[in-house]
């Protein structure tokens, strides 16, 4: 989990047993004084089997020289063992103002964890990232910059259309109000975001999310119907 205020995540480790749930005293990871972590996401991003940290670092750094600025998603690699919290030195990567949300999928097919991040200044985009990393070395090339709507907010990942690729949905705070599906018809991240479709909506994605885990066997191609029924 993450702190904003406090520039840093957490980490408890798990020392639970059958039938007791328990978790050893928490350990602070710090981002540094320009990181707000507002997302976190975990998986394994160089494939060396253990489990990674990537944060939305909800910021915007200026470059007085360039008279611009951008924001960062950053990607800590964890180098612990067995009951030891460690993490190699945050590599981060540059995007939109105010990065949201992150979240990972395997979106090219290729067996490599992408990333896909929202920032919410300004026009608001989606950044995907391509995952070129091996073991021990954190590797990733942005290959999408698409503007969204003004306060991109919510992200989630998930199969929309069943054909076994990882599409992206999208919700805006103010503006449109609107949800936007983008299905993934790619061989590549390069060619990954081929269509989108925009459902109306009066309130943030949370709110759809609410629906999904409140309806029983509810399908993600259920989500279209619900997006079409609640149009504003």
């Amino acid at each position: 989990m993450s702190s904003i205020d406090d520039h840093l995540f957490s980490v408890f480790l798990n020392t639970s047993t059958p039938g007791n749930i328990s978790f050893a005293a928490r350990q602070d990871i710090s981002e540094g004084p320009l990181s707000w972590p507002r997302d976190v996401a975990t998986g394994d991003i160089d494939g060396d089997g253990l489990t990674d940290v990537i944060t939305a670092d909800n910021n915007t750094i200026i470059d007085f020289a360039t008279n611009t600025s951008h924001g960062t998603v950053s990607i800590n690699r964890n180098t612990g063992s067995a009951g030891i919290v460690s993490f190699a030195p945050k590599v981060s990567y540059d995007l939109g103002n105010y990065p949201r949300r992150v979240m990972i999928g395997d979106f090219d097919g290729d067996g490599k964890p992408d990333l896909a991040v929202t920032s919410s200044a300004g026009t608001g985009t989606l950044c995907v990232f391509k995952n070129n990393s091996t073991p021990g070395n954190i590797s990733l090339v942005l290959q999408h910059v698409l503007a969204i709507s003004p306060q991109a907010e919510g992200l989630e990942i998930g199969d929309i259309d069943g054909d076994g690729k990882i599409d992206l949905l999208v919700s805006n705070m103010i503006g449109t109000n609107s949800i936007r599906i983008y299905r993934n018809s790619a061989q590549s991240v390069q060619s990954l975001l081929h269509c989108r479709k925009i459902f109306p909506w009066r309130n943030r994605l949370v709110f759809l999310l609410v629906i999904l885990m409140a309806i029983p066997n509810l399908t993600w191609l259920s989500l279209i119907l619900i997006a079409d029924l609640f149009q504003c």
